[in-house]
């Protein structure tokens, strides 16, 4: 790869964020941070762009990596960290990625926009809504990529395909499987409506992360009594974020089902909850513990805003609506673990599903039956369910085995 003065490469960014038509006070705090970048480099005297030099001021100016570790950072850490992504994306790829902000990739070629929405339809009849969402972004993500070498999703070639695959570089396994999962069927869906002449799907990378490698993240009972502790039911958000927790955390309803959750799904004289779940479309029943029913009363009554939607957990801020569907909440958990005091480890993952993978955890220990659960969670496959054997200690020190036993 050429070297690039970084002056030269701060330019050729800001001509593709103007392109890509960032507003011009985003741009300006860009510039303020790589102003203050370019002087960092002048002093060590180097004038080509490294992005080991780059993360080696953001340590030493900021200590980035040490405060984000202990869950610290500050704007300015971030805004810096955000500037040094977007040269390095432009360095490497030609292309500039938003990784940071969470909005979706701005396509700038009216054709793409059709072939993405006849897409997403060919999804819409086939998926469910998680993977039709999640397939949809990795359309997106490679007509964005198309789009910035000016060029149109006719004119895909494998090298072109294998330049896209190297800006996965740096994201877990499971991701990328995911995002190669979306692509393929996306390659496969040009060629059968003859956008693409070759099906290219074959020649992407095979990347498998077998599901039983993975162990589930989950919560030790201190600490998830510590989390519910701080939150402040005197307030109305607090009363909703409660009850919200309370179900992931104590029935392991997925964030995308509390959401959803309506007024209807809850059966008060026969204490349950039935819904279908969003995921598998399966029908299931949760049993309404009291605690639960208790802090939705609370939060109907006394906590939440008048408003005539069917969802009974609606957004605080107006207009009042329902949380989105792709809502993962999991910015609430944060939060409250903030102001507990709660560290987040870099090798746990401490959003709403690994509340999920508490509950089945429990269980797990408590000796229920592996379909007994697989039907609680709604897994389609006990051997999803298994999986969270592995999160508990006592239950793998069941399971070892003596040398007489492998003989």
């Amino acid at each position: 790869m050429q070297e690039v003065k970084l002056k030269e490469l701060v330019a050729l960014v800001n001509k593709e964020l103007v392109k890509r038509g960032y507003h011009k006070k985003t741009i300006a705090i860009y510039n303020r941070a790589w102003q203050f970048l370019v002087k960092c480099f002048d002093a060590k005297k180097e004038e080509f762009f490294s992005l080991n030099t780059a993360m080696r001021i953001l340590e030493e100016e900021c200590k980035f990596f040490e405060k984000r570790e202990r869950g610290l950072l500050d704007v300015q850490s971030k805004r810096l960290y955000q500037s040094i992504c977007l040269l390095s994306d432009c360095n490497l790829h030609r292309v500039i990625f938003r990784r940071s902000d969470g909005k979706m990739y701005h396509l700038t070629k009216e054709v793409h926009w059709r072939i993405l929405e006849g897409f997403q339809s060919y999804c819409a009849s086939r998926y469910a809504f998680y993977t039709i969402e999640g397939y949809g972004r990795s359309a997106r993500k490679l007509l964005y990529f198309i789009d910035a070498r000016d060029i149109l999703i006719g004119d895909l070639s494998s090298d072109i395909l294998c330049d896209f695959v190297k800006t996965l570089f740096g994201y877990s396994p499971k991701m990328v499987e995911f995002t190669f999962s979306g692509i393929k069927c996306f390659l496969r869906y040009l060629h059968e409506h003859g956008y693409l002449s070759t099906d290219f799907s074959a020649s992407l990378p095979k990347v498998k992360v077998p599901q039983k490698a993975r162990i589930p993240s989950v919560w030790e009972e201190e600490t998830l009594e510590k989390l519910l502790e701080v939150i402040d039911k005197g307030n109305p958000s607090g009363k909703r974020d409660y009850a919200i927790i309370l179900l992931a955390s104590m029935l392991g309803m997925r964030a995308i089902d509390i959401c959803k959750m309506k007024f209807q799904n809850i059966n008060w004289e026969e204490r349950r909850i039935d819904i279908v779940q969003s995921k598998s479309q399966r029908s299931v029943t949760y049993p309404l513990l009291s605690v639960i029913g208790w802090a939705i009363i609370d939060y109907v009554r006394h906590g939440r805003p008048e408003c005539e939607c069917p969802e009974i957990f609606v957004t605080h801020t107006l207009p009042h609506r329902p949380f989105s569907c792709s809502a993962s909440l999991d910015n609430m958990i944060l939060k409250y673990m903030k102001q507990a005091h709660i560290c987040v480890r870099k090798d746990k993952k401490y959003g709403m599903h690994s509340l999920r993978h508490t509950y089945a955890t429990s269980l797990m220990e408590k000796h229920f039956p592996i379909e007994d659960i697989a039907q609680l969670m709604g897994h389609v496959n006990p051997n999803t369910t298994a999986i969270y054997l592995k999160s508990s200690i006592g239950l793998l020190s069941e399971c070892a085995l003596t040398i007489e036993d492998e003989s």
